[in-house]
């Protein structure tokens, strides 16, 4: 299992899931990961990025015992203008995520603009998979990270470095394409006009700068 980075609360992610009482959790966007850039997204919104709540993306900011009279209505009433004192997060809004657990059932929730959305694969691992080298007429690739398949509809070559435009099978332009390597990275996404040598190398840029701000955090952080 993948671990989640706590920032207050009674239990562990570990607790809730497994332990034997009724259990709750909070889940917002870690502001200092990749997933920042979608906070308070609202989930057609993160849909048509070509994307879904990543649990890698999250921190859990709360958890406690689940009450006999709780719901997920009741709790988001809660953490909105009765706050538990050592309740760090900001108040729940849109991309948040709840986790309920009543009766050893798990059940969690993204917070969206009017009601929740389900999300019964928050908890699923991301399975092991061996990608083939892309190629112009790849079909059925899965992108990590992003939901449905995915196939080539162009390539350009940068610095001797084959990238491909990628478009999602089943809702094809409704949604946002992406960019790949030959080996399956994802090197840009939320793209919708193309793609040229100048925002090959700003994409790549902005990433990079991004990995090494993750890394820096998580240097401060030990």
């Amino acid at each position: 299992m993948v671990k989640i980075e706590q920032t207050g609360g009674r239990l562990t992610e570990e607790e809730i899931l497994h332990g034997k009482e009724d259990a709750y959790g909070i889940y917002q966007i870690n502001r200092k990961g990749a997933g920042r850039d979608y906070a308070f997204l609202s989930f057609d919104s993160l849909r048509s990025k070509g994307k879904v709540p990543e649990r890698t993306e999250y921190q859990l900011v709360y958890s406690d015992i689940l009450g006999a009279d709780e719901n997920r209505d009741s709790l988001f009433t809660k953490f909105n203008i009765a706050h538990p004192d050592d309740f760090t997060g900001h108040s729940l809004s849109v991309s948040d995520i709840i986790l309920i657990k009543r009766n050893g059932k798990v059940n969690v929730s993204y917070v969206d603009m009017i009601g929740f959305v389900p999300l019964p694969d928050f908890y699923k691992e991301p399975s092991l998979r061996v990608v083939e080298q892309i190629t112009e007429s790849t079909k059925g690739f899965t992108a990590e990270g992003h939901f449905g398949t995915w196939h080539s509809i162009q390539m350009q070559e940068f610095h001797n470095e084959k990238f491909f435009q990628m478009r999602h099978d089943e809702f094809g332009e409704q949604v946002a394409d992406i960019i790949v390597n030959e080996q399956g990275q994802v090197i840009a996404e939320d793209l919708w006009h193309g793609f040229s040598p100048e925002e090959i190398n700003w994409r790549i840029f902005i990433k990079q700068i991004s990995i090494s701000e993750e890394r820096s955090c998580i240097s401060l952080a030990r």
